[in-house]
């Protein structure tokens, strides 16, 4: 759906996907459509693949590519009450744009300092108090240290 068929609508993989979905039921937190590096900002055919997509069921879009964060993609965002997720990395961190009633968190540092982990914390827990539902994610593959990371943040909450 987002990286070999670039968010094109109709799509066979997208259909099923959505049929598929709602059998989570409760059990489904949001879902994330990840776009490739290489997949430039097409604020049209975003917005086509977004109008599909069933109401109700919380998503979050995670650009890889620079030229989708700006203001345009960040209202369309918020039109549709999705989410842009935001990806922490050893090489860069997106922007911190709140754009739907929840919080889609990518923590995927190699290593989270003391300071660097309280920081993360302070601002997860300053959404949460606004009433923002905050998913958080920690990098996991090939890090054995991932339970302890995900364990520091959890006991700072």
């Amino acid at each position: 759906m987002t990286h070999r068929e670039r968010l094109t609508v109709p799509s066979d993989a997208l259909d099923y996907f959505l049929s598929v979905v709602p059998g989570l039921e409760n059990r489904l937190g949001a879902v994330l459509y990840q776009l490739p590096p290489f997949f430039k900002c097409d604020l049209q055919k975003l917005e086509t693949f977004i109008s599909v997509l069933p109401r109700g069921i919380s998503a979050a879009f995670e650009f890889r590519h620079p030229s989708w964060f700006t203001s345009d993609v960040y209202r369309l965002l918020e039109k549709y009450h999705l989410a842009l997720c935001i990806h922490d990395a050893d090489e860069h961190t997106t922007p911190l744009e709140l754009t739907a009633p929840f919080a889609y968190v990518r923590l995927r540092r190699t290593e989270y300092s003391g300071p660097l982990r309280r920081e993360w914390q302070t601002r997860m827990q300053h959404w949460a108090d606004m009433g923002t539902d905050v998913f958080a994610y920690i990098k996991h593959e090939d890090n054995p240290n991932a339970p302890l990371i995900a364990l520091e943040f959890a006991n700072g909450f």
